[in-house]
């Protein structure tokens, strides 16, 4: 086969690599003369990039789509329509074939799902969506969110992300100044959303407390049981504590809730009872919480109060402001935060505060650098310093849980950019100031509603409505036939609500309050007016009214207890009849320039503007090679200097400063590097799909978190669907458990996690310190860090994840593996988890996956198979490739793949898989009634997925994959592949034809994956190059070289490609190819150019 495509290619091999690089004409090429190869007349179906003549005109028309029927939701015609065209799991089911099919769909049928799926989505923009879950969606921050989709680079070092990284640096800096932290010095990050923020938080806390925690975990040397570690928090914080207190090994009884006080704020007098009950039992007070809103009373606590017990106990002091962390920009309500400046770390949400695209979540702490501390790892297999900048101040990737991360930085950075701080502000005052006019309404009609509190802290009210059938709600129930009524009236009034399209409001319970639910309305829309509050209290108000009389079971009446004692009995007061139809306020004449909602009049022409730059300037690439490179470098102190990433106030008005704001844009597509350039050749990011951009445009506008099917009905239906058909590839059980998760690196260690918690099934409730043995995890030498920060966020500590030597190949070796558990168990520890790796990150080799999987059995391990970078082969249509990639894969417990690798999925989408049916929900805190109530709509046990996830606030990230599913088909992805593997040895067969010049690091193996790696020998030393190849001198002798051919290529702009060392093997050259639209003449040219920067070293 070999022989063949070397003969039919002989006019692409001879343009060889010979000295001067002679072209087809026979002209000298200088470095002003490497002429890139003229892209290919056609492209196939399946091409993973961009190419005008296959994609313009759907990109077109679902821009058009989107402009036309899914952001505006403010004028007069639309404010008529539903804000959520609710759907039950079946009626979803039967309006969009959710199933993923061999064969690609046509564009037609695409158009038809993109319409279905702004159809039956909630709209977060619409002025009678008030549910805690979405209420407004920021016009310049959406702008951003498209941005970071077109320009995806991954935020993981500053050659790879350079605007992306400044302006990280900018808003966390002005985060710290505007919470008075000294000198507004300290870390930061942006986080896959509020709940890993807060567990990112424990972390540190326990790092802090605990000087060997990271290396040794929670048992420590030389102790049987190690510390017990305790978090305090408000008894009506987010539910999402639970989850990380079990992740990271503190279990249930490390998270102690704290009892509130009458207005919603924790009660003081409770903490120190509780801190000191904790000592008297061997726990180790550790961090205390402060939240500023809580998740539905939005009280703030007391922080200055709780930063004194904090320094007294010498306990870290956080502040979850995720609700009310905003009122930092107003200088109104700043106050509120009064103490926050004492704290040793903030996390904010924006998706919340200023209605930014989910997610959008800022982490900052006091003390400097403490992140690197904490997160890092060190690894010398992504991080290698370069001479081109300070790597130690820009490369943040190693710093954080992840490894890359989707640029959602430019949604909170051009949000603050466009409007800036004053008019952010002014935002912040309007949703308190309607917050207050909500409770004024309320207020005048107290026979019909009970406010929760007389006044709220955040921008949400909690109340009830006082039906006729409970008279007694206003004073305390009598009984539990009340309690359970007063829970069905709410219950029903928001469901007719939303059955008959007229709002969308959240019900929920109030932990320190009562076990009844309550109404809670968010005013986080500034698009909303004094009207529409009072067409929505009205709207509640009519269907509360003409409630029928209600019949409670005796069943239901046993299992609800009533949740105030009664005080006094009065008669219920005569309703007011209401009329019978409300008419719908009519749009404001001129909204605000602080709206935090797209407005038609005010943006639409802008969204316009924009698609048009998009399409001209930054998705079509394979066709202007020539004319544009894939990266423009400029050093951090050289960008500083041309691009103005400051937050200052801009002057002049919001339509004023449109051409400078897009003139912005120009810039971030300048200075970003250009995914689907033919020639950016980064390993893991390389490459850009057109239909993941077009899935993630939908996403961004949707802006639904996957937390229940409420939230998110047609995504959460997806991600069962695509769950169903990736444990098909690997050929587990049809039921099991899946889900969509930020990164590969955030899959391992769920894994991790996942088989902690099997192996030590005690952990889940009294953590890891009960545990009477030492848990060690296993994994190759080549593996990726990501399972050795799993090994210290889990609890087990770095050094418990043993590394095993890796054959000459660079699989894992078996016998090596035997041997480890085999002294892992002579030293009384307890074996639990092998990582095994389909696609390794430098070499791209496959573990033997059969073998291991022995070795789990035969020691009652759990096996997870980490195919970030090579799993997605398992879709391939190539049976021979993939029985030597994965036989006994079906016999893993766990399987991942990332999309945003191998088919060039916009950041981030990987999916994760286990064949054990219901897994999650085991290992999951019991259900917070807080956040996740019984719905009568639908089983909410089956598709309120929020409660079992690991990550509680995940953005619809899953639709991408489903959606480039859907249109290649499974046919299209695995030709995608295909053609990826037959380059690759293409490529492998060059390399070997011009020895002279490369060093095949396995010159006997041909690649496993899409990867080849070698050296490059300069002309000085390739009289040796024959004899010496395997030399090991010989290689160390040229590893300055690759260095600087790495240096030279980046600043000439013409070529990214990586350079990784593989465990014990130097650092390499890798050339990837599962860029479809690439040919053998492009990897050609990338060649010759590393010849070119070479030869003279």
């Amino acid at each position: 086969m070999r022989l063949g495509f070397l003969f039919s290619c002989l006019s692409v091999l001879t343009w060889g690599l010979t000295d001067g690089f002679e072209s087809k004409n026979g002209e000298d090429l200088t470095d002003n003369g490497l002429i890139p190869p003229e892209p290919p007349k056609t492209y196939p179906y399946y091409v993973s990039s961009s190419v005008p003549a296959l994609h313009d005109k759907l990109y077109r028309e679902i821009i058009n789509i989107l402009l036309d029927e899914g952001v505006f939701f403010n004028n007069d015609s639309s404010r008529s329509q539903p804000p959520f065209k609710f759907r039950t799991p079946e009626e979803i089911k039967s309006l969009i074939d959710l199933s993923l099919p061999e064969e690609r769909v046509d564009e037609a049928a695409l158009i038809e799902i993109v319409k279905k799926v702004i159809q039956y989505s909630p709209h977060v923009s619409h002025p009678f969506k008030v549910d805690r879950h979405g209420a407004g969606l920021d016009p310049y921050g959406l702008i951003g969110d498209w941005m970071g989709t077109v320009m995806s680079g991954p935020v993981l070092t500053y050659l790879l992300a350079p605007v992306y990284t400044l302006m990280e640096y900018e808003v966390e800096r002005k985060v710290r100044e505007l919470i008075n932290y000294p000198d507004g010095k300290g870390d930061g990050m942006i986080t896959p959303g509020a709940g890993m923020g807060n567990g990112y938080v424990i972390q540190m806390a326990l790092q802090r407390k605990f000087l060997n925690f990271k290396q040794k975990g929670f048992i420590q040397a030389g102790s049987p049981k190690g510390p017990r570690p305790i978090i305090f928090i408000s008894e009506d914080a987010s539910f999402a504590y639970e989850k990380y207190c079990i992740w990271e090994g503190l279990g249930l009884t490390g998270c102690s809730r704290v009892q509130t006080d009458e207005n919603g704020r924790m009660d003081l007098n409770a903490l120190n009872t509780a801190i000191s009950d904790s000592k008297k039992q061997d726990y180790v007070p550790t961090m205390i919480v402060g939240t500023a809103g809580t998740p539905v009373l939005g009280a703030i606590d007391n922080l200055e109060s709780l930063a004194v017990i904090a320094k007294r106990e010498k306990m870290w002091f956080h502040v979850d402001g995720q609700l009310a962390g905003a009122t930092i920009l107003s200088p109104h309500y700043k106050n509120r935060l009064k103490g926050v400046e004492r704290s040793d770390s903030f996390l904010w949400s924006v998706d919340k505060g200023l209605s930014a695209p989910f997610v959008s979540t800022i982490l900052v702490t006091k003390e400097e650098r403490i992140m690197k501390k904490t997160f890092s790892f060190n690894s010398d297999l992504l991080f290698i310093p370069s001479p081109l900048y300070n790597n130690s101040k820009w490369d943040n990737g190693d710093n954080t849980m992840q490894t890359t991360r989707r640029p959602d930085i430019i949604k909170i950075w051009f949000l603050w950019k466009a409007k800036g701080t004053e008019r952010l502000a002014r935002h912040v005052d309007y949703t308190y100031t309607m917050t207050d006019f909500a409770v004024s309404q309320l207020k005048r009609r107290p026979n019909k509603f009970k406010l929760i509190l007389q006044n709220f802290e955040s921008n949400q009210v909690a109340f009830y409505f006082k039906s006729e059938q409970c008279p007694y709600i206003w004073s305390a129930p009598t009984s539990q036939e009340d309690c359970i009524k007063q829970k069905k009236i709410t219950e029903t009034i928001r469901e007719n609500l939303l059955k008959k399209g007229k709002m969308t409001i959240s019900v929920n319970t109030i932990p320190s309050k009562s076990r009844a639910p309550v109404f809670v309305m968010s005013l986080a829309n500034s698009a909303i007016t004094r009207d529409d509050v009072i067409y929505m209290i009205d709207l509640i108000e009519e269907e509360g009214s003409s409630q029928p009389k209600l019949w409670i079971p005796q069943t239901e009446k046993r299992f609800f207890w009533p949740f105030w004692r009664r005080t006094t009995t009065p008669k219920p007061a005569g309703a007011t009849p209401l009329p019978s139809s409300l008419k719908i306020p009519k749009a404001p004449q001129t909204y605000s320039d602080f709206v935090s909602a797209p407005i038609e009049s005010l943006h639409k022409n802008f969204f316009t503007d924009f698609f048009e730059a998009v399409l001209e300037k930054g998705t079509y690439f394979q066709n202007s090679r020539k004319n544009e490179t894939p990266a423009h470098f400029e050093s951090p102190e050289d960008l500083l200097k041309k691009f103005d990433f400051s937050l200052s106030s801009p002057s002049g008005t919001m339509k004023e400063n449109e051409a400078a704001l897009l003139e912005i844009f120009n810039r971030i597509i300048k200075y970003s590097v250009h995914l689907g350039h033919p020639y950016d050749n980064y390993q893991f990011n390389m490459v850009l799909d057109p239909y993941t951009i077009m899935g993630d445009y939908i996403i961004a506008a949707v802006n639904s978190p996957m937390l229940t099917y409420e939230d998110n009905p047609i995504f959460t239906l997806m991600e069962d669907e695509l769950a169903k058909a990736v444990r098909k590839q690997v050929g587990y059980p049809e039921q099991g458990d899946g889900l969509v998760l930020p990164g590969g690196s955030a899959a391992n260690q769920v894994a991790m996690m996942l088989a902690l918690l099997t192996k030590e099934t005690k952990a889940k409730e009294s953590g890891n310190s009960e545990a009477n043995t030492t848990l060690v995890a296993f994994l190759s030498i080549a593996a990726h860090y990501s399972t050795n920060k799993g090994a210290f966020f889990s609890g087990i500590g770095q050094e418990n994840a043993v590394y095993v030597a890796q054959d000459e190949s660079g699989k894992m070796s078996v016998a090596d593996l035997r041997e480890k558990v085999a002294e892992a168990k002579a030293a009384n520890k307890t074996p639990f988890l092998v990582v095994a790796t389909a696609g390794t990150t430098t070499l791209g080799a496959f573990d033997p996956l059969n073998e291991i999987a022995d070795v789990c059995r035969d020691n009652k391990m759990w096996l997870h198979v980490d195919g970030a970078y090579g799993g997605s082969s398992i879709l391939s249509s190539n049976a021979i490739r993939k029985a030597r990639q994965f036989t006994g894969i079906e016999r893993s417990d766990s399987f991942n793949f990332n999309p945003h690798k191998s088919f060039g999925a916009a950041q981030d989408a990987s999916f994760f898989v286990t064949r054990h049916k219901g897994i999650l929900r085991k290992v999951a805190p019991p259900i917070s009634e807080q956040e996740f109530n019984n719905k009568q709509l639908y089983d909410s046990s089956v598709y309120d997925t929020g409660f079992y996830q690991p990550f509680p606030d995940r953005r619809s990230q899953v639709f991408k994959t489903w959606f480039l599913w859907k249109a290649k088909g499974l046919q299209g992805l695995g030709a995608h592949i295909d053609a990826g593997y037959t380059l690759i040895d293409q490529v492998y067969e060059y390399l070997q034809m011009n020895s002279d010049r490369f060093i095949l690091v396995h010159p006997k193996t041909p690649p496993e994956c899409t990867t080849v790696n070698f050296y490059y020998v300069p002309e000085r030393l390739r009289a040796n190059a024959t004899t010496m190849r395997n030399d090991p001198d010989f290689i160390q002798l040229l590893q300055p070289v690759q260095r600087q051919i790495l240096n030279d290529v980046v600043i000439s702009n013409r070529l990214t490609i990586s350079y990784k060392p593989a465990g014990d093997i130097p650092a390499c050259l890798i050339l990837s190819t599962y860029n479809s639209a690439s040919t053998l003449a492009d990897m050609v040219y990338m060649l010759k150019l590393i010849d070119h920067y070479g030869k003279n070293l």
